[in-house]
């Protein structure tokens, strides 16, 4: 729905741009300004047709009544932090006292789905060469990923480990990421589609990260692209 040109790429593959704010309203009144076809990624021109006049129109106070919501309990998703787990109950029954029966569920193969590597461990280095690849603007001080490393100072020194690894990829296209690309969104979809057709569920419900503010994110961003 929403065009990624311009947001720095982690993995295009699963990198998805959207609204972030504290109400539903807020995030529909901000989709209806963002999305839509942009030439720039060829992605949105799958929305063609299928945006309404506004998304506004599907607001609905008491919208949480008769709701069914799957809690996902594995622990590769949702992580051991007390505090990601407390506020996860928290929105759980916030969800209930709104109406919604929320139930726990658990992701079958979900060891399968975690097995696979990240793409962005393949994707970042050649992408974002391609993002700042634009030798014309002076305001573009780095044009690769050699260069940012290079400068020894802009980056977090916490990630230069992982900036060194993803600049020793030579090649893309190898055979462990093209199963990736063909085998995990299949095994992934199918799976999340098998629960909530079994437990007749209208949502999902985990963490959209597995660590606190400032932590690593773990694992619970694995789902939804």
């Amino acid at each position: 729905l929403t065009s990624r040109d311009g947001i720095i790429p982690l993995a295009l593959t699963q990198d998805v741009g959207g609204p972030m704010a504290r109400t539903v309203s807020d995030a529909a009144i901000m989709l209806d300004a963002v999305s839509g076809y942009d030439p720039a990624d060829v992605a949105t021109a799958a929305s063609i047709g299928k945006k309404p006049a506004s998304y506004t129109q599907y607001l609905v106070k008491d919208g949480l009544k008769g709701a069914h919501i799957g809690l996902i309990r594995d622990k590769a998703i949702t992580g051991s932090n007390e505090a990601v787990l407390n506020l996860l109950d928290q929105a759980a029954e916030d969800m209930r006292a709104q109406g919604a029966t929320v139930v726990d569920v658990t992701i079958p193969e979900i060891d399968k789905i975690m097995g696979y590597s990240s793409l962005s461990a393949f994707e970042f280095k050649f992408q974002l060469n391609d993002y700042l690849a634009n030798k014309a603007d002076p305001a573009v001080r780095y044009h690769t990923l050699s260069d940012i490393i290079a400068s020894r100072t802009d980056f977090l020194p916490s990630l230069a480990a992982t900036l060194n690894t993803r600049n020793n990829i030579q090649e893309l296209f190898t055979p462990e990421y093209k199963d990736i690309v063909l085998f995990r969104p299949q095994t992934t979809q199918q799976n999340l589609l098998k629960v909530m057709a079994d437990n007749d569920l209208d949502a999902l419900l985990y963490p959209s990260t597995s660590g606190p503010t400032g932590s690593n994110a773990g694992s619970a961003n694995r789902l939804s692209p």
